[in-house]
C-alpha cells in the first residue's frame, strides 16, 4: 500500500475582465470548469489541455498566498 488516495483539487480561472470561474482537476487527471449557466461545463483530459481553451486566465489554488 503507498498511501492514501489523493484528494481532487479545486482552484478558480481569473480572467482578465475580472471573472471569475471555478474547477477541480481529479487524481486521475480529468480537469473540469463549470463557465456557468450560459456556457456550462468545460471537460478535458487534464489540466494542461484544459487550460489551452483558458490561454489568458489566471490560475489560482486555494493555497496561493496572493489569492483575494
Amino acid at each position: 500500500m503507498t498511501g492514501p488516495e489523493p484528494f481532487a483539487q479545486t482552484f478558480r480561472l481569473r480572467h482578465r475582465d475580472g471573472r471569475l470561474t471555478h474547477g477541480v482537476v481529479f487524481p486521475e487527471g480529468p480537469a473540469v470548469v463549470f463557465d456557468g449557466p450560459e456556457v456550462g461545463l468545460s471537460v478535458a483530459v487534464d489540466l494542461d489541455t484544459l487550460l489551452t481553451n483558458y490561454h489568458h486566465a489566471q490560475l489560482e489554488w486555494p493555497t496561493d498566498e496572493t489569492r483575494t
